[in-house]
């Protein structure tokens, strides 16, 4: 169970920088990508470390993004409710797609 927890914790971290990323663009900052690296790098080794977590991955992509919806409400102006209700990333999005800083 707290393995679990600490899954839906992370991915509720990275989707909410994801949604920042994706719908506050003039926002985006150093910081952001290095949330973003950190946590995609976190949560894969805990995947790997815990690999039965891999069939509550779907669950946890539901349950996280939703906390990724109230971090994104603390943390910017933009109205949760002109947001996505459920998770617009693929996991390819989620865990893999570039994330760089336009020089």
């Amino acid at each position: 169970k707290q393995q679990r927890q600490e899954l839906r914790n992370r991915l509720g971290v990275l989707l909410g920088h994801l949604l920042k990323w994706r719908y506050q663009p003039e926002g985006r900052s150093r910081s952001w990508t290095g949330t973003i690296r950190e946590q995609r790098r976190r949560i894969k080794e805990h995947l790997a470390d815990n690999p039965s977590l891999n069939s509550y991955l779907s669950e946890a992509i539901r349950r996280g993004y939703q906390d990724g919806l109230d971090l994104m409400e603390k943390e910017t102006p933009l109205n949760p409710k002109y947001l996505p209700q459920s998770c617009p990333f693929s996991e390819v999005e989620i865990f893999d797609e570039p994330v760089e800083m336009e020089e």
